[in-house]
């Protein structure tokens, strides 16, 4: 609470200051979704509470002021650290090395449909459908992949920054002495809005292309007409994120 005091004389006045702070985190992988378990660790001196992640990927300790070193963990393995200091009450976006389970899962049955479209085309000669399941394949490992990729080292300190269409967000990794672990960068609202979209572009363009699979032989013209715009649509996308990301770059990064 707040309790203006005016002073025009001599007077003697009784402050009391909080022993402990409160300190609010929420805890994400390196998509930046929110994981469901894991272990909060502080340590000033050796010594230190901990506490363990909701299934919301949030936490909360207590803690006197002073500068901690907080480490995140998981099975034992630490997966992110860094040194703050508390003289107030925080709340903390922590973006961990943890990977994506479901990104994983995904980029796997992308990369399975994409070896099974290669034996169809050369081995059963299918041409035309393994050119489509190859196309779909390609959009899935697409929607899960890093979009933009870039890399620092002094020695010391790397980085690692990340574009991603689900979640649409770009991530920086940092991995030195004292912090490893990462953050959410902060961009303009319609950077995200256009990768947003993006990610709705390759989802319509990857039923497009299911659909002429399965209506080529009936009716061949509509299943032309759907692959010209299911290349149209892929062409969109990639000049769309394309000219997003050279205007952000060039704030950013410079030109």
């Amino acid at each position: 609470s707040e309790i203006k005091v005016s002073v025009n004389n001599d007077k003697t006045l009784e402050v009391e200051f909080p022993a402990e702070f409160t300190v609010d985190f929420n805890c994400m992988n390196s998509y930046g979704a929110l994981i469901d378990e894991g272990e909060i660790l502080f340590d000033r001196e050796g010594k230190g509470p901990s506490t363990s992640i909701a299934s919301s990927g949030k936490a909360e300790v207590i803690v006197p002021p002073g500068m901690y070193d907080i480490r995140i963990t998981l099975d034992n393995k630490e997966i992110a650290r860094q040194d703050i200091v508390i003289n107030g009450n925080k709340e903390l976006d922590i973006v961990t090395s943890q990977g994506s389970f479901l990104h994983t899962i995904v980029l796997y049955l992308g990369a399975l449909l994409a070896v099974f479209s290669i034996a169809l085309i050369a081995w059963k000669r299918k041409t035309f459908v393994g050119m489509q399941l190859l196309a779909i394949a390609l959009i899935i490992i697409a929607l899960v992949s890093p979009w933009w990729v870039l890399t620092g080292d002094n020695g010391t300190t790397s980085t690692t920054t990340n574009t991603f269409l689900v979640p649409s967000k770009i991530i920086t990794l940092t991995s030195s002495n004292s912090v490893f672990g990462g953050e959410i960068s902060s961009v303009p609202s319609e950077f995200t809005m256009v990768l947003e979209l993006i990610t709705i572009l390759l989802v319509i363009d990857c039923l497009f292309v299911f659909i002429g699979i399965f209506i080529r032989d009936k009716y061949r013209k509509i299943s032309t007409i759907i692959s010209i715009v299911g290349v149209v649509l892929l062409i969109v996308s990639l000049l769309v994120f394309y000219i997003a990301m050279s205007e952000v770059t060039s704030v950013g990064v410079g030109s």
